[in-house]
């Protein structure tokens, strides 16, 4: 959050009454080694309380952190309170309605699961966390939609639990995947897209070099103010050629559609040799280390950080694929 700023005061009654309070917050958030205290102070809590300082991180096994909001627990991975008939029909109604609209278009929709680190790395979770049922949320969601509807899914839990044998996918200090598990992903995707559009093929592992590199914790070691504690090894994908994909302008038009947020403006890539040609992504921050990656398959590919389907962004962007 921003830092409480100092306040002005002045000789008028009511300055004076908010005053003491202003001022007070001001200088909690403003005293000498405020943030070296507090560092020192998780720090201790991290390593000789084995505990967090955070309500949204959660310490897993051999190190491991975990994102605790959003109810991860309770959607992805131990629900203990499964969906419903009902719900799972309106999750299917909602999903074919987008399709048909696409359809009607010639657009493509393909529905791709990102499962999170919980469900790929459940056993290192804390030992008091225990499954509760047969099936999770999502279990029951991709059944019923094989069995009853004909939208496209991609279920990443697929090829990820498989690949987790051969190199780690996850950050244990981060909410994210790393490049390996990001490229992995990019090779199932891609080759389910490559039905629609037989020249898009992904590219070979074997085009890659696969390193480890040590470097910072992640976004749930900076939670704890541990960033600089927490060491994080970072599985790396270069590419051995060069590759032709880049980020471009969005254009005027898109970035005016409506009042983004900063940090939610959508990104724009683009590669001269793309076999698609144009394509949107509505999608999360997982987004950030696939991009890389699928990039090089599109003249123009449109991310969008959002839950939602914006059909007047569709209209405007034409895609062959959704």
């Amino acid at each position: 959050r921003k830092y409480a700023e100092k306040p002005e005061f002045t000789w008028q009654w009511d300055v004076i009454r908010k005053y003491p309070k202003q001022f007070e917050a001001y200088f909690n958030d403003h005293f000498g080694c405020r943030n070296g205290l507090i560092r020192m102070k998780t720090s201790l809590t991290v390593r000789y309380l084995d505990a967090v300082s955070s309500p949204q991180v959660m310490k897993g096994k051999k190190g491991w952190l975990f994102y605790t909001g959003d109810e991860v627990l309770e959607n992805c991975c131990y629900a203990n309170v499964p969906f419903a008939n009902k719900q799972l029909a309106q999750w299917q109604r909602s999903l074919e309605e987008k399709q048909e609209w696409f359809a009607k278009e010639g657009i493509r929709f393909l529905l791709v699961i990102v499962p999170n680190k919980h469900t790929i790395y459940a056993e290192y979770l804390p030992s008091w966390i225990s499954r509760v049922g047969e099936k999770s949320r999502l279990d029951q969601f991709v059944e019923h939609m094989k069995a009853n509807s004909e939208v496209e899914i991609v279920d990443l839990r697929e090829v990820l639990f498989p690949a987790k044998q051969r190199c780690r996918l996850y950050h244990r200090s981060d909410t994210h995947w790393n490049d390996y598990g990001a490229f992995i992903a990019y090779q199932e995707i891609m080759l389910r897209l490559s039905r629609w559009f037989p020249g898009a093929k992904p590219i070979p592992e074997s085009e890659f070099i696969r390193k480890k590199e040590i470097g910072l914790g992640g976004d749930l070691a900076m939670m704890l103010g541990q960033e600089h504690s927490i060491e994080e090894e970072r599985w790396t994908m270069t590419p051995k050629t060069k590759r032709h994909g880049r980020k471009v302008p969005p254009g005027k038009t898109l970035l005016t559609l409506r009042p983004w947020k900063e940090d939610k403006k959508p990104l724009a890539f683009g590669s001269p040799f793309g076999q698609i040609s144009r394509a949107v992504f509505v999608g999360d921050s997982m987004m950030f280390s696939l991009a890389p990656f699928i990039l090089q398959h599109f003249g123009r590919l449109v991310i969008v950080f959002e839950v939602t389907i914006d059909r007047e962004l569709i209209a405007l962007e034409r895609p062959d694929v959704v």
